[in-house]
């Protein structure tokens, strides 16, 4: 059906098209699978026992749940103690969870994603415990920001990458880029590096974690380290 509102308190049963956006209503439920040429939003509590498919961007609600996977053309948006039992997959890379969030693409993860990025930036914030992949081949800047205890492990090709780690976690990167690498670690979690460029890669490490680099050639280095852990340079 082409409709672009699922009423409050609804339990709508087969499939959505929309030719527009389409906006559940709190507490509704969904029995099919959804798409639509533009935004889908989903409300506070709602259920979709089906696949989300937007042209933009999804946005779901605080404590509603997708049982299946889900697609978006522009950025995702993931409310409070919300939860997607397949994957997330943002066409620009951008995802972004609220407190308590999960995707079960990572079945031992609170939280997990996938962000794609093949086309354009790849911006991801992780605040929770769990696993973030970025693999970026656009051009446009990466910015990964890591503050609570989950992993990060970014493979970039296209632009300038900006990494910051403020909380316990995990940052493995690779950078393949010919632009600059900024790193920050300011937490007490770990940050590796494996730069590829001759670029200036930037290192602020102020925080108790380990900040490892490995370099293939030669590369300028601006460091700044003031935190009590280790740091590595081979």
């Amino acid at each position: 059906a082409d409709i672009t509102n699922v009423v409050v308190n609804t339990i709508y049963n087969g499939d959505i098209c929309s030719s527009s956006a389409l906006t559940t209503g709190a507490d509704s439920t969904v029995n099919g699978n959804i798409k639509a040429v533009s935004a889908i939003t989903l409300g506070a509590n709602s259920v979709v026992n089906g696949q989300l498919n937007a042209g933009a961007a999804i946005t779901l609600g605080a404590n509603s749940v997708v049982n299946s996977r889900i697609r978006a053309g522009a950025a995702i948006t993931l409310g409070a103690h919300s939860h997607v039992s397949g994957t997330a997959v943002s066409d620009i890379g951008v995802i972004t969870y609220g407190a308590g969030s999960s995707v079960g693409g990572f079945a031992t993860s609170p939280n997990g994603l996938i962000a794609g990025g093949s086309s354009g930036a790849c911006t991801v914030t992780i605040t929770g415990a769990g696993q973030v992949i970025c693999n970026n081949h656009g051009t446009a800047a990466t910015v990964v920001t890591l503050t609570g205890d989950g992993i990060v492990t970014v493979s970039n090709y296209g632009g300038v990458m900006a990494v910051t780690e403020t909380g316990s976690g995990s940052v493995y990167v690779e950078n393949h880029s010919a632009a600059a690498l900024a790193v920050t670690n300011t937490g007490q979690g770990n940050v590796n590096v494996m730069n590829t460029n001759t670029a200036v890669t930037a290192v602020t490490h102020t925080g108790d974690g380990d900040t490892s680099i490995v370099a293939d050639g030669a590369i300028a280095l601006a460091l700044t380290f003031t935190g009590d852990g280790p740091f590595t340079y081979p």
